[in-house]
């Protein structure tokens, strides 16, 4: 790193070791609409009267929470639940009653709730309450996710290629869905979690969108939405974007997990949006000892235009022959 850049920002969780001390809710007297001129009040009613119609509103006292939240982001808290003798998470929105992450939970509500995929976190429900605020339920992950995997010591090379397969599987799950592809659009370690039987599985569906039109056409959303380190250019930039920014972001975490070192290492964010506008294709450096498959794989999908990139399903394939090769000749040295 040159001397007075600073390393991009990671976004973390911090995990807290608690005694679990459960925490029950009590009931509110007052219904979800007490607050007379709140966005709960007006946005509410809506969802909730969905909620109940399909199965997935959960009442606030249903829930037994833990007394702390063992993890924390910038928007919401992770608490450890049970539900009618199941443990789960339940992931708080922060700053309650706020219409702009109101929003933004309804959309992840109505992605979320519709998806079945084995690699994909499961939603269980949601739960509004005007005390305790609005909550999204989903299965418990206790493997914990690959950004603490890695910073205890990493993945083998088969658990590497297996993890990536997995998250290659739930994209290609998103990319096609019908009428319209869903984009992820916050591929990072943070958001790859394990089941107890070390199953990896993509979570966080708050940035995600559908993209209008046909696979592949190209559609202009928010520029610079995600984690910059794995962030594709062209959202770097401002630029037209589509499915293909998760591939970046994959092949980028791929890389991470193979050479166990982070992508971009050193670069200040103002570096990384040099890289990005320079269109510089990702490159393996010479030094990392490493199966030719795997670092063509790598750059590959870290080409620095988005129609050079293989799809997501495409991706799946060149996995599975990596995952066969890796088997047979156990390769992809680091």
């Amino acid at each position: 790193m040159d001397e007075g850049e600073q390393d991009i920002p990671e976004t973390e969780t911090k995990e807290k070791s608690t005694k679990p001390k459960m925490l029950n809710i009590e009931p509110s007297p007052q219904d979800l609409t007490h607050h007379a001129d709140s966005p709960v009040k007006q946005q509410m009613p809506s969802l909730l009267k969905v909620g109940m119609k399909e199965g997935w509103f959960i009442p606030h006292n249903d829930l037994q929470l833990e007394e702390k939240p063992f993890a924390a982001g910038s928007c919401a808290r992770i608490y450890r639940a049970h539900y009618h003798g199941l443990q789960v998470c339940v992931k708080q929105v922060k700053d309650r009653g706020n219409a702009v992450n109101l929003k933004d939970f309804r959309r992840e509500i109505a992605l979320w709730r519709g998806m079945r995929h084995p690699n994909i976190v499961q939603f269980i429900g949601a739960s509004f309450d005007p005390d305790f605020g609005e909550a999204i339920i989903m299965e418990l992950m206790s493997g914990g996710d690959l950004s603490h995997k890695m910073k205890a010591g990493g993945l083998s090379k088969i658990d590497s290629i297996d993890t990536a397969l997995s998250i290659a599987k739930a994209l290609a799950y998103l990319h096609g869905t019908k009428p319209y592809p869903i984009v992820h659009r916050d591929m990072k370690p943070e958001n790859i979690f394990f089941d107890q039987r070390g199953v990896a599985k993509l979570a966080d569906m708050g940035l995600a969108r559908i993209i209008p039109g046909k696979s592949g056409q190209r559609y202009r959303m928010t520029g610079k939405t995600g984690t910059m380190r794995y962030m594709a250019p062209e959202v770097c930039t401002g630029d037209p974007y589509d499915e293909t920014i998760d591939v970046y972001g994959l092949g980028l975490i791929f890389y991470y997990m193979v050479s166990r070192e982070m992508p971009f290492k050193g670069y200040s964010r103002e570096r990384r949006v040099e890289f990005a506008e320079a269109r510089i294709p990702y490159t393996v450096p010479p030094s990392f000892r490493m199966d030719n498959d795997c670092k063509t794989f790598i750059q590959e999908c870290t080409q620095p235009r988005g129609r050079a990139r293989p799809s997501s399903l495409e991706c799946v394939g060149e996995l599975e022959k990596l995952k066969e090769n890796a088997n047979r000749s156990r390769c992809c040295v680091m």
